[in-house]
């Protein structure tokens, strides 16, 4: 039957612009979402920093570090860092 076909031009179209969202999603979460992936993905290398958040299994195999003490010292390294630019600033350095 016509009706047939036209609902399935219908869903068919539907079914088209739903995979191409997600396909759209799926590239943005993928590459932008996350500052570092889209590099890993083309050089296959990622930095300590994105290995310790994102992957603390792999992180920990690989360094034979614990990755919560690694992120606790880059914490407090950014912490003293910015100390240090604030003190700078209040005595008229920058």
């Amino acid at each position: 039957p016509r009706w047939i076909v036209a609902v399935s031009y219908v869903v068919h179209d539907l079914a088209a612009l739903l995979m191409l969202a997600g396909f759209i999603i799926h590239i943005y979460e993928g590459t932008a979402a996350m500052p570092g992936t889209f590099r890993a993905m083309t050089n296959g290398t990622v930095t300590r920093k994105w290995a310790w958040t994102h992957h603390p299994a792999w992180y920990r195999d690989v360094t034979g570090r614990d990755p919560r003490e690694d992120y606790e010292r880059e914490k407090r390294g950014q912490a003293e860092r910015q100390r240090v630019i604030e003190e700078r600033e209040r005595e008229g350095e920058f």
